[in-house]
């Protein structure tokens, strides 16, 4: 056999060697809000995670990244279809858990938040709470914990201990600041997912900014203890139903959730907002909502929000961290991705200042959109010229 060739193909056996034994590092599995990967990879880790345990059933971090690496694979793998199956992967290492470290800190907030959020386990955070009260990795927990159970207490110190610990994205605060700015006095906003909530209540608690402002966890709505709460410190009289009537009229938690927001928008006089969401989350109110720049405000009549918009733009929103970022986010991915809807929000404001001949912001606006696509990774080039072409004229 040729001499070079035999040297070649022992580097590419090498190379492959090395590349399949650093797939197989155990690494840390994050939560995919704050750092995500494909499936693969996760799959990867459950393997790596395996084999720790495998020699030492006792290590709670093992144990953890264990569980987070499989919830994570099945439920972003697409040929995963069933729910019961996949769920069933979870239910036994929560069992396998159970009998090799019962008592530990992993365990009860595991134990936790595999159930969803479910109260009737609140046993079981309150005891990780009172073992690890400044676990900040675990921090989203507790504050989900304190909303749900209307524990106001725990919300406020969590949130402040969290915002000191500088381990929160600056650029989601920057951007949620933004928003809460926009509102007007004793506004009310409807959030949707922790990119969206988080950040927000640690500006209120942790800043002790927008005090006046209603924050209003969507998703929580459907959760009978947190619905009656906020309808009771709006002053907003009870949704009608029992819990039973209403699971049975509303089986999807996010349409009962609707439901209950139109109910609060009926009955208040407070300015009503809604946060960026999925889209066709909010369709049933596109008919009444309004762009102000970032948030949709919600308004039975129509009004100038363009004026607004600018107003936003031009006096009220920090911006000057779009530039430039001096501090590390490893919420990098998500920030770049929450920036587009500056794009979205900004077209209109965008066009006007094109067709009334304002020169000298139509060019600084577009210039920071601009960025703000070009700084982000775009799975293909046609989600990228999507927003790009917000950017062009609507009108020749």
């Amino acid at each position: 056999m040729n001499i070079r060739k035999l040297k070649y193909i022992s580097v590419i056996v090498a190379c492959m060697a090395f590349q399949s034994s650093f797939a197989q590092t155990p690494q840390k599995v994050v939560s995919f809000v704050k750092e995500s990967h494909d499936v693969e990879w996760y799959k990867q880790q459950v393997e790596a995670w395996k084999k720790v345990l495998d020699k030492d059933k006792h290590n709670e971090v093992a144990w953890e990244n264990y569980y987070r690496a499989t919830r994570y694979e099945v439920f972003n793998d697409t040929n995963m279809k069933d729910y019961n199956s996949a769920n069933a992967r979870l239910e036994k290492i929560m069992q396998d858990m159970k009998k090799a470290i019962p008592n530990s800190y992993t365990y009860n907030v595991l134990m936790y938040y595999h159930n969803g959020n479910d109260l009737r386990k609140s046993a079981y955070i309150t005891k990780a709470i009172a073992m690890r009260p400044d676990e900040v990795g675990f921090f989203p927990d507790y504050v989900s914990f304190a909303i749900l159970s209307r524990n106001d207490t725990l919300l406020t110190s969590t949130c402040k201990k969290w915002y000191e610990s500088g381990e929160y994205s600056a650029g989601l605060l920057n951007y949620d600041y933004n928003e809460m700015a926009g509102m007007e006095k004793d506004g009310i906003i409807f959030a949707y997912g922790d990119n969206s909530i988080y950040p927000k209540l640690l500006l209120q608690c942790g800043k002790n900014l927008f005090k006046d402002k209603k924050l209003i966890c969507l998703p929580f709505l459907y959760e009978q203890n947190y619905r009656e709460r906020v309808l009771e410190e709006l002053g907003v009289p009870p949704f009608p139903g029992t819990d039973k009537e209403l699971n049975a009229k509303y089986p999807a938690n996010n349409q009962l959730s609707l439901e209950i927001a139109k109910h609060i928008i009926k009955y208040t006089h407070r300015p009503v907002y809604f946060s960026a969401m999925g889209r066709g989350e909010l369709d049933s109110f596109k008919d009444s909502l309004y762009s102000e720049g970032l948030l949709m405000r919600y308004s039975a009549k129509p009004y100038d929000n363009l004026a607004v918009t600018k107003r936003n733009y031009e006096q009220v929103f920090l911006l000057d961290y779009l530039k430039e970022g001096f501090t590390p986010d490893s919420y990098k991915d998500m920030v770049g991705h929450i920036n587009l809807n500056y794009v979205t929000g900004f077209r209109s404001l965008l066009e006007f200042y094109r067709v009334t001949g304002d020169l000298n912001n139509y060019t600084k606006l577009k210039t920071q959109l601009h960025a703000i696509i070009d700084n982000y990774s775009f799975d293909n080039s046609d989600s990228k010229n999507e927003y790009l072409k917000c950017l062009e004229p609507t009108e020749k």
